[in-house]
């Protein structure tokens, strides 16, 4: 068998359609989305270049990326669960450190500290998972690491501005955790009914939509935190009056510093109330997800032995 011509087509339609969409995702809050010229041509190109991608693919005789891959269920599961989970953790990746120095305006090398329990808690998770691995259902192992993520979420969405380091914490172990017991089992599942011939291209695939997700997750979030902010300003302010009692003289809307300082803390809490609510629907999402795992097979993986050739020209 000779070897496969490189897809120049295929290669250019996914490059295309990958930094449309990375264009539209990173410019579209600062441009109001598809309020602007800008962010309705990207998101053209990439939708258009998707479809072309998907129709070459299943057409062309050498593909860039092979449509075998996409008769793997394990590995479509994988694609959908990778991404959708990505989505939640990338996003609360983004929004945490925002959190504790805008809002709460922690010192920078304070909130490092204060995030590095997380990873601590990863590399120690990974290490009590590997040998659960094999011994016990993949697929129960994701979930409950989606449920530990899930419930850190809730947590989450229940502090307020006056929340201990101790609780960011024990909150940042218990995601920690959640993110080991959901990563190595959901990597060793997705491959495991997988052609040995394909796993290269399906590890690309898998982190691409990791990746993908990821940017869908910060770009989504911080909208929506935008968005709400915005309108619980609103609200709160509504509740300020003339007749509204009892405001520390800091807050004095009689002068241009105490209406500037109100209107400031009133923004603060505006702002907390929209990161509450948005760890809620994390939280939400994260559990809505759980059953994703049942999709899964879980045979014994496939020894690299009996790779199956891709098929060679004649």
């Amino acid at each position: 068998a000779r070897e496969q011509p490189f897809d120049f087509f295929g290669f250019g339609l996914i490059s295309l359609f990958i930094g449309a969409l990375q264009l539209m995702l990173d410019r579209g809050h600062s441009l109001n989305w598809f309020q602007s010229l800008e962010i309705i041509i990207e998101a053209t190109v990439a939708g258009l270049c998707l479809y072309l991608f998907t129709v070459h693919m299943f057409t062309a005789k050498h593909p860039f990326i092979e449509a075998r891959l996409f008769k793997d269920r394990n590995l479509l599961a994988g694609f959908l669960l990778v991404a959708l989970t990505q989505v939640v953790m990338m996003g609360q990746m983004a929004l945490l450190p925002n959190y504790l120095q805008q809002l709460m305006h922690v010192p920078v090398d304070t909130t490092g500290y204060l995030l590095m329990p997380r990873g601590i808690a990863s590399i120690l998770g990974m290490a009590i998972t590997a040998p659960l691995i094999g011994r016990i259902d993949s697929r129960y192992l994701m979930m409950f690491g989606l449920v530990l993520l899930g419930l850190s979420m809730y947590d989450m969405s229940r502090i307020n501005l006056n929340v201990s380091n101790q609780t960011i914490i024990l909150i940042g172990l218990q995601q920690g955790f959640g993110m080991s017991f959901l990563s190595a089992p959901l990597t060793t599942a997705v491959f495991a009914t997988l052609n040995p011939a394909l796993r290269a291209e399906g590890a690309s695939m898998y982190s691409l939509m990791r990746n993908m997700g990821g940017s869908i997750g910060i770009s989504l979030f911080f909208t929506r935190i935008a968005q709400e902010t915005q309108i619980n300003h609103q609200r709160l302010g509504e509740n300020i009056t003339a007749f509204t009692e009892s405001l520390p003289s800091v807050w004095n809307w009689n002068t241009t510093a105490g209406a500037m300082t109100l209107n400031s803390e009133i923004t603060r809490q505006a702002a907390n109330i929209a990161y509450l609510d948005v760890y809620l629907v994390m939280a939400v999402c994260l559990l809505a997800v759980v059953p994703l795992c049942l999709l899964f097979k879980n045979p014994t993986p496939r020894p690299a032995t009996v790779a199956e050739p891709i098929a060679a020209d004649h």
